[in-house]
């Protein structure tokens, strides 16, 4: 029976083992208990002395209990299972193991992090993995004169040509920002949920959206900034207009009053 649950859990064989002790030696006490009382002994005094025994007992290993009884809850609940990945608290990464007493995380970067189960049952738990898709975006910074209909269509024929990119549900491009240069856009789309497959088609999807404005000739201007210079000599500033005016730069405020 303690088998049958710890797989039905997915308890590694540890867990098992702790399962089918506990279960043991609960049948053992139990009995024990039951003899004691035959035989003639006063029952409400022993368990007036088991009582004071497991209040003090409560007390020097409440961090250790509390660790055991979340690590059941948690393998009854189960918010996540062996292998997906999952972000809880301040750690990332891939469940390896579900224990009674903690549970093991391998990072993304190859690190095992042991998280005690009380902590674990008390964080918040994003699971990635929960389904086999979850949404990604890019954010595209297009300039004022360009044409956004346009932008759209060409950023989501760029999309249809990725292979990783989910047809369903369908790709968007919203218009979320008007900023001080561009008009940004964001891209959203669906992909495998899994770290590696959800980096890789991202990655892939900025490059093709870059790639595919370029050859359409839409512009993806930077920040443009504007520098005033106060009471610049007269030299100076004919030199700045002169290197500026090469570089095709916007025009400078180079006025010499204030």
């Amino acid at each position: 029976m303690a088998s049958t649950w710890a797989e039905r859990t997915e308890g590694d064989h540890s867990t098992e083992i702790l399962i089918g002790r506990l279960s043991y030696g609960g049948v053992w006490v139990l009995g024990a208990v039951v003899a004691l009382g035959i035989l003639g002994l006063d029952f409400a005094a022993l368990l007036g002395a088991l009582g004071l025994t497991s209040v003090a007992i409560g007390f020097s290993l409440k961090d250790v209990l509390s660790n055991y009884i979340s690590g059941v809850i948690l393998l009854a609940a189960r918010p996540f299972s062996i292998n997906d990945q999952v972000a809880i608290g301040d750690y990332e990464g891939t469940i390896a193991q579900i224990q009674l007493r903690a549970t093991t995380m391998r990072t993304y970067d190859g690190r095992l992090v042991y998280i005690p189960n009380q902590q674990v049952f008390q964080a918040s738990i994003i699971n990635n993995t929960a389904a086999p898709r979850r949404r990604s975006f890019l954010l595209v910074g297009i300039d004022y004169s360009a044409d956004i209909s346009e932008a759209r269509q060409v950023i989501l024929s760029a999309l249809e040509a990725i292979a990783g990119v989910e047809p369903s549900p369908a790709p968007e491009v919203l218009v979320v920002e008007l900023a001080a240069s561009t008009v940004n856009l964001e891209v959203r789309f669906w992909v495998d949920s899994r770290r590696a497959g959800f980096l890789a088609t991202t990655s892939e999807a900025a490059q093709k959206i870059k790639e595919s404005l370029e050859t359409a000739q839409i512009e993806m201007p930077t920040d443009i900034y504007t520098l005033i210079f106060r009471n610049a000599p007269p030299h100076l500033a004919a030199e700045m207009k002169e290197v500026l005016a090469q570089a095709s730069v916007p025009a400078v405020d180079t006025a010499g009053g204030p």
